[in-house]
């Protein structure tokens, strides 16, 4: 192990550590945070893996786990993915990053997808006849480069767009990473503080209404508006590691765990494996470990296969993640092309 290495990376690490103890949180706080679209996940390797790959994470698939991966690029490479998530919502991502030779540059836009809503009013509970279909969206830049030959860092800057009806909310949040490879053969440990940001709130004409004052029909009326609270975005701090096992042949071996302290909830464990073939074939399972009694989510499992086209690769990812009560089980599947 290289000493200015390891100082590069507990200097950084004692930074993400410190700025997350400001989001810590308890079960207390469960439901308290608003936002929670920055929370649902976008990869299918991610998801199958237990989302506890964040140490490991790289190139396109780092723009969300770990920003300090994206460092690790050699091209470019693009992605998208599409996820079925609770009650018939969904969530389509789209992200891009490439190397400059100066760092990595990426850009994302996820979309999540509620449905048709019908309205409905105190004067018409059966519905108003109109339909709404609330859209928050989510716009990421991403910049990452390497520190030193084994400590990389990252950061990500978003734009959080939530509208509903004639209501809406507006804000920004950050991610900063750090990835280390050690120098201890197959072993790989990260760093990463995400979602934090100041505090958004919802305005728009819904929250004003329109009132008659006075006894005088003549009187002009007066539109009073109803005070809104502001919502915290929910940040979360990530210590992971990842460990490679040297096996001989086509086959490889690699495990994960992360551990996941947010700011409006218990503390999870992420666990994941993965078995490959020659770099073409991937299996994986995961299993997230809460705190919180109500968690709903359970075991995820998945799949990749990538095609090799020269000097580019297309991947195909799914993932299958388990739910525990009422829902039906969340499915991701996710196409990389790598140029």
């Amino acid at each position: 192990m290289h000493t200015k290495n390891l100082c590069w990376f507990l200097a950084l690490g004692l930074a993400v550590g410190t700025a997350g103890t400001v989001t810590a949180g308890n079960e207390n706080r469960v439901g308290t945070a608003g936002a929670q679209e920055l929370r649902i996940p976008v990869s299918a390797r991610g998801v199958a893996l237990g989302d506890g790959f964040m140490a490991d994470a790289s190139g396109v698939d780092a723009l969300w786990y770990n920003p300090a991966g994206a460092a690790r690029v050699d091209g470019t490479e693009a992605y998208f993915s599409h996820l079925t998530y609770l009650a018939d919502t969904e969530k389509n991502y789209f992200a891009i990053v490439t190397n400059t030779g100066i760092g990595a540059l990426g850009a994302s836009i996820d979309v999540f997808d509620i449905g048709d809503i019908q309205e409905t009013t105190e004067e018409n509970p059966e519905g108003t006849g109109q339909i709404f279909s609330p859209t928050f969206t989510v716009i990421g830049v991403s910049y990452a480069k390497y520190m030193t030959d084994a400590v990389s860092i990252g950061a990500t800057g978003r734009f959080i767009s939530e509208d509903i009806i004639q209501t809406s909310a507006q804000g920004v949040s950050f991610d900063i990473g750090i990835q280390y490879q050690p120098g201890w053969e197959g072993l790989r440990l990260g760093f990463a503080l995400k979602n934090f940001g100041p505090n958004m709130q919802f305005d728009g004409e819904d929250f004003g209404s329109t009132h008659q004052t006075g006894d005088d029909p003549n009187s002009l009326p007066r539109v009073l508006r109803t005070d809104n609270a502001t919502f915290e975005l929910p940040s979360l701090f990530e210590i992971g590691l990842a460990y490679s096992p040297s096996i001989e042949g086509d086959l490889s071996l690699d495990a994960f765990g992360t551990f996941t302290n947010h700011n409006f909830g218990g503390d999870e464990f992420n666990l994941g494996v993965e078995g490959g073939y020659q770099d073409m074939l991937a299996l994986r399972l995961g299993y997230v470990a809460s705190a919180n009694e109500d968690y709903n989510f359970g075991l995820t499992f998945g799949a990749g296969f990538k095609i090799p086209m020269g000097g580019s690769s297309i991947t195909v990812d799914y993932a299958r993640r388990m739910v525990k009560d009422y829902f039906d089980d969340n499915d991701l599947i996710a196409l990389k092309y790598a140029f």
